[in-house]
């Protein structure tokens, strides 16, 4: 049973502010608030470079950890405070431990999300212990965002939200709390809802909290960061504090850094350099025109920009000078050059990109009317085109070859005309040319879209960087200054990393004793691995040992770099015993069992037994083992002899480390609620006419059954009465009846 409290219409009125405000002001004394806030029970800032293992910074140390195919789904990308969790697809983000071990009396919520995909129902934190379970979701395709807890049986406080503004491609503060009372939802710094419910929460049970999921299940999609739990109930004064520190780390973060791009060029139309450092940051049109061409965070306009817009989230990544834009999945980025475009009888386009996908058609820009403006990889990244109307619509289709373009390297793309003739260059040579005379017809009212044709399809997939379109024509000199500079700056850092790489990786003996001795340097120099460092790093791994690299990615779904970052040396321990364990799951039992083994299984299983005897010296060894080769070496081991279950082709249960549930005594008010809602579930929720009416006859046939085995020992003569006076009352039933078929499902009891 769902419970729910509507807030009055002035309670629910959204905050108007922007989530990247130019000013970020404060009605109150916001350093005073923050300085006042409780200890955290827990709190994940997502800051790890990359990976699954997320730290807890509260005094618990529960840290969350994926492990398998749930770890692939999980990145990281710039966020609010530092990084941010990046969730996409299926995952499972599992806590170390237990959270809530007993009765609390009170407790806060609080994440900044910003979702891509609100249907159904999208987990922020859950722990799933039945009745018993604490919960903080969006709900109903997004239109709820809810705290559920048990406070003298479970409720939820399901605050009625916007889905439409949770989706506007900014971040969003989310928070929560109970005060011994109270329930209440603060979305935006603002409560969005409230229900009274006096009491203490029940809480603790077996399952594992997780993060961003019901175990697996009810994903959240989009970017999570700065998570806490208090186990105390935060004031809306102190909520609001911590969201006007989020505004201000947006603000300074949306503002475009220097990233040492070449000169501007002649006539300069526009110009990204997508420099800004936070995902879902507008952005900005640094070409000096105005008004400017930024590209909003949720089709908000930053300050005097034109009507430009943008949807989901426009995660950034270091580029080729500074930062850029990393493209996924679907997007909108909409930009409007208005009157710029009049009389324009000349245009380039120069830009930096990065390809992940090239097939069908993928567009840098793109400016769709009659009059198109369009510049794109095309016929699976077989063609790089410029198309423009000169005297009628036409494309200078130059060829190239995709392999090139997915190399895993950035490339420079251009493209010219000059009244007489298009020109296509890339990585600074010219690679096709289309005589065309005459004026250039262009649309002043049509919209155009960094990286798809009019955000709706052609959807670039990958990378891009120093994005520019002039009003006048490029020389092949501009444009090779273009790619030289870009190659120099990429060199510059080439070697930086080279220079670091060499402080920490040496190829050793074999995989394990490599990789072990590299995590060593890496905790002994103090390295943090930035993401340049953690690709050169994963590369040449993986060309040193690519088969190592296979078995293990296949086996936890991790690779190399999530074992050198990951918090404690207990990440090899963990997968180690996890796939001993799993190689006995079909071990023989019987005398029998073990007949029926042919000598090559027989084989078999002595190698486990190897397996198991080293682990077993392992553990022997205690502490001064924990950090050793062997650990990986047993892993790798055993991973290779693990009889996988068929998951990429039929649906299975996982494997589950057998253990006895914990049991619990319910108080009588609760049990009969647990036992009323299995109840309804068993009817499809439809208590009907028929279905009562079925129940009685069932348990008829019930006590008939027992009576006849039981002869002279069991006596249900007013347990049958009871039935007959109910069945009375269902035969006059016209609708369902939850009472009645609650009164019937008792009896049978």
């Amino acid at each position: 049973m769902r419970l729910y409290w509507i807030a009055p219409a002035a309670m629910l009125a959204a905050s108007a502010a922007s989530a990247w405000p130019q000013t970020p002001e404060s009605a109150f004394d916001r350093e005073t608030a923050v300085a006042r806030l409780p200890p955290v029970l827990a709190r994940w800032t997502f800051d790890e470079p990359f990976g699954a293992a997320c730290r807890d910074s509260g005094e618990g140390g529960r840290d969350a950890s994926a492990a398998g195919r749930g770890a692939l789904a999980i990145g990281r990308t710039e966020g609010v405070l530092g990084r941010a969790l990046s969730l996409s697809g299926q995952h499972l983000l599992e806590l170390e431990g237990d959270l809530f071990s007993g009765p609390m009396r009170a407790l806060t919520f609080s994440a900044w999300t910003l979702p891509t995909d609100l249907s159904e129902y999208r987990e922020i934190f859950r722990k799933e212990d039945g009745d018993r379970r604490v919960l903080f979701s969006f709900q109903g395709d997004g239109a709820i965002l809810s705290l559920g807890i048990n406070v003298g049986g479970y409720v939820e406080c399901d605050a009625p939200i916007d889905p439409a503004r949770l989706l506007d491609g900014s971040w969003h503060h989310c928070a929560a709390t109970f005060d011994g009372r109270h329930l209440r939802v603060f979305l935006d710094g603002e409560q969005a809802g409230e229900l009274e419910r006096p009491g203490t929460i029940a809480c603790g049970g077996s399952a594992r909290p997780c993060i961003g999921s019901m175990n697996g299940g009810e994903c959240f999609q989009g970017l999570l960061d700065d998570l806490r739990i208090y186990d105390a109930a935060l004031s809306p004064l102190q909520i609001a504090a911590i969201r006007e520190e989020g505004l201000g780390e947006l603000a300074a973060k949306a503002r475009p850094q220097p990233g040492g791009e070449p000169a501007a060029g002649p006539a300069l139309l526009a110009h990204w350099t997508f420099n800004e450092r936070a995902a879902g940051a507008p952005i900005r049109d640094v070409s000096g025109r105005e008004p400017a061409t930024d590209v909003g965070a949720g089709g908000e306009r930053g300050g005097s920009s034109s009507s430009s817009s943008s949807s989901g989230a426009i995660l950034r990544t270091s580029g080729v000078h500074g930062g850029a834009i990393d493209l996924r999945g679907s997007h909108r980025l909409e930009v409007s050059l208005g009157d710029r475009l009049e009389g324009l009888g000349a245009i380039s386009f120069s830009a930096w990109t990065r390809p992940r996908d090239l097939r069908g058609f993928r567009e840098i820009f793109r400016q769709e009317c009659p009059r198109r403006l369009l510049f794109s990889f095309q016929e699976g990244g077989a063609i790089l085109s410029l198309g423009l109307n000169v005297g009628g619509y036409a494309e200078c289709d130059a060829p190239i070859d995709p392999a090139r373009l997915l190399d895993g390297d950035w490339h420079h793309c251009a493209a010219t005309f000059d009244g007489d003739r298009y020109r296509v260059y890339l990585d600074g040579d010219e690679i096709g040319s289309l005589h065309r005379g005459g004026a250039l017809a262009v649309d002043v009212r049509a919209p155009a879209f960094i990286g798809s044709s009019s955000g709706t399809g052609e959807h670039f997939q990958g990378e891009i960087d120093d994005l520019r379109i002039h009003a006048a024509a490029l020389s092949p000199e501009d444009v090779a200054l273009l790619y030289q500079s870009g190659r120099e700056a990429l060199e510059r850092a080439g070697r930086a990393v080279e220079a670091a790489l060499a402080g920490i990786y040496r190829r050793e003996t074999d995989f394990a004793e490599t990789i072990a001795l590299a995590r060593q340097r890496l905790a002994e120099g103090g390295i943090e691995l930035d993401r340049d460092l953690a690709e050169a790093l994963a590369r040449r791994i993986s060309a040193d040992f690519p088969q190592e690299c296979e078995t293990l990615r296949e086996a936890i779904g991790a690779g190399p770099l999530e074992y050198l970052v990951a918090p404690d040396d207990g990440f090899a321990q963990r997968e180690a015993r996890r796939f001993a364990e799993l190689l006995v799951e079909y071990r023989p039992l019987t005398e029998g069992q073990w007949r029926r083994q042919s000598a090559d299984e027989r084989r078999k299983w002595e190698e486990v037994d190897r397996i198991a005897s080293r682990l077993a010296r392992l553990e022997e060894q205690g502490s001064p083992a924990r950090s050793s080769a062997e650990w990986l070496r047993v892993l790798l081991d055993a991973a290779r002899r693990v009889e996988h279950r068929p998951v990429r082709h039929e649906p299975v249960a996982p494997y589950i480390r057998p253990e006895t549930p914990t049991t619990r005594d319910l108080p009588r008010e609760e049990a009969v609620e647990a036992l009323r809602r299995d109840w309804l579930h068993q009817a499809d929720g439809q208590p009907t006419p028929e279905r009562i009416r079925n129940e009685i006859r069932w348990a008829s046939e019930l006590a008939a059954r027992i009576c006849a085995h039981r002869e002279g020992r069991v006596d249900f003569a007013r347990e049958l009465a009871e039935l007959q006076a109910v069945e009375e009352e269902a035969s006059r039933l016209a609708s369902a009846d939850p009472q009645l078929y609650f009164q019937v499902r008792a009896i049978k009891r």
